[in-house]
């Protein structure tokens, strides 16, 4: 059986105003930089005076808000590393 991902999207308007849809979490959100997780891969929105000024879990949709939005950078999931058998 093929597992399905579901599908997200990234709206930018005027580097002032992001809407993202088809999260599964907010991983960190700070004044230059907010992080958060789809199912399949992370992504970091950078810029200066960033706020969430939306936020629907049910949904999955985050508006951020901020003077200027700089960057959106999509990364891999982070894995969980494993300290077992590293002290004895």
């Amino acid at each position: 059986m093929e597992t399905q991902i579901k599908k997200h999207t990234i709206y930018v308007e005027d580097n002032k105003k992001a809407v993202l849809t088809g999260l599964s979490r907010v991983v960190s959100i700070f004044d230059k930089e907010i992080e958060v997780a789809t199912p399949s891969e992370r992504i970091t929105v950078r810029g200066n005076g960033l706020t969430a000024s939306e936020l629907n879990v049910t949904e999955g949709k985050l508006v951020i808000e901020g003077e200027y939005i700089s960057s959106v950078i999509y990364s891999g999931q982070a894995k969980k590393i494993s300290l077992r058998g590293m002290f004895k």
